[in-house]
């Protein structure tokens, strides 16, 4: 997982030029290419989608979360990265963890006394 943030994060910015390219001269997109699944407000909101995608066998990183948790009361963003190989499979995983997180009724969550 390491080599592959590692390797997202020198690639990132190259990535949209690089597509351009690609598309204008009808060049096909590297599978192993990085893509952008979604943006979240910090590491801690990536966190357990990470986990959830490994969970379903794709691999993915997370790319920001030194800049979204630069505390200075600017809003940062953390991305979260998967293979084009994997894009739509991530993506559809995506909106059904979407789908079973807003189908729990947290009326009934037993979330334990106040301290």
């Amino acid at each position: 997982m390491a080599t592959i943030a590692r390797w997202c994060q020198a690639k990132i910015f190259a990535i949209d030029l690089t597509r351009a390219n690609r598309r204008e001269n009808h060049m096909s997109i590297d599978p192993n290419d990085p893509e952008v699944l979604t943006s979240v407000r910090n590491d801690l909101e990536a966190a357990p989608l990470i986990a959830a995608l490994a969970g379903l066998g794709i691999e993915a990183t997370q790319t920001g979360s030194f800049t979204a948790d630069f505390r200075a009361e600017v809003p940062g963003e953390v991305r979260v990265l998967v293979r084009h190989e994997d894009f739509a499979r991530a993506k559809a995983a995506l909106e059904k963890i979407g789908e079973d997180r807003s189908a729990i009724d947290w009326s009934q969550v037993d979330m334990g006394e106040p301290e």
